[in-house]
């Protein structure tokens, strides 16, 4: 994944813990809470739920979601209603999610050696859709709590910590995974399993990772993720540029129909990455190239590498999405 510049806490010293999951929930909540207004416009609407308008505006809610749910039950239905209490149940829900910190997540210790939080994760990907957009946001928040926790600093007394799938992306990366045709992913750069999970958690599907495991968290984050997801998941550890060649060599056969990169980030890096997961690719797999045209140092690489391979007819650009801090493009494979 892409080097996030190095944090300069005092030696010895952690990274702050508030920093990655606060952002990236609250981002999260900021977007979820545009449907708010359309929520309100139809309460407006109808007399007979402007009772709880004053509610929603004071933020209560679960005071809403109540009493939405008790009318309903005991009343003629209305698709709008049905639709707001959802909306306002995911939205509920995500509020929860983004305040782990505060309220605490029981058995996040980092390591999660008795397995709880993968039991968690495991029962919760039985009780809720495949795919569901709030499985994977939760999935992402232990994550990030596990990774977190389990930070150890370098010699020099820093924490050096890479970047990783915003939910955003988890979300879009889920979606591409619960195709009915995907089902093997392979991924070259796991880093705290962030995109892997949720796209595991989207589709019927086996995974093979490639990742130099040499972050202090990676260990603990696989770790959940096969505890959680057992027998799903493969760990090929070491350089990519010596690990795809090699896994190609063993595996003749293996062929995936997911392929996401986001490995070394120089241009050479990121060259020797497309054309080694070409080898497993068909026609029709689909390839995501993260980092591809954002401003950040760390897209230089990657960009110039995507943009050879389009100019030498090696691949077929099929789309691209910009983030405020990162964007990617996918395409597919020419032969």
């Amino acid at each position: 994944m892409g080097a996030a510049p190095a944090p300069e806490p005092e030696a010895g010293r952690l990274a702050d813990q508030r920093g990655m999951l606060l952002t990236e929930l609250g981002l999260l909540r900021q977007a979820e809470s545009r449907k708010l207004p359309v929520v309100l416009a139809h309460f407006l609407s109808v007399p007979k739920r402007q009772s709880l308008v004053r509610d929603l505006l004071d933020g209560q809610l679960w005071s809403v979601v109540s009493g939405l749910g008790t009318s309903l039950g005991s009343g003629s239905l209305q698709i709008r209603d049905l639709g707001a209490l959802r909306a306002l149940t995911d939205l509920g829900a995500l509020e929860l999610v983004a305040n782990l910190e505060a309220l605490g997540l029981e058995g996040a210790n980092g390591t999660d050696e008795s397995g709880g939080l993968a039991q968690d994760l495991r029962w919760l990907a039985k009780v809720l859709p495949r795919g569901d957009r709030g499985l994977v946001a939760m999935a992402h928040a232990v994550l990030s709590w596990v990774m977190v926790l389990s930070f150890v600093p370098d010699s020099d007394g820093l924490v050096r910590v890479e970047s990783m799938s915003s939910i955003t992306q988890a979300w879009w990366l889920a979606e591409q995974a619960a195709s009915a045709n995907v089902r093997h992913i392979c991924e070259v750069g796991f880093n705290a399993g962030h995109s892997a999970f949720a796209m595991l958690l989207s589709a019927d599907a086996r995974m093979t990772s490639f990742d130099l495991m040499s972050k202090s968290y990676t260990p603990a984050c696989h770790r959940l993720l096969r505890m959680a997801l057992p027998h799903r998941h493969i760990m090929v550890e070491g350089p990519s540029n010596v690990t795809i060649p090699r896994f190609v060599l063993g595996n003749l056969d293996h062929r995936c129909d997911l392929i996401f990169i986001d490995g070394g980030h120089l241009e050479e890096e990121a060259l020797w990455d497309l054309a080694h997961v070409s080898l497993l690719a068909t026609a029709r797999s689909l390839v995501v190239m993260d980092d591809i045209g954002c401003s950040s140092a760390f897209c230089e690489g990657p960009t110039r590498a995507w943009r050879r391979f389009l100019g030498a007819g090696r691949v077929r650009q099929l789309g691209c999405q910009q983030e405020t801090e990162r964007s990617w493009c996918w395409g597919s494979f020419l032969f």
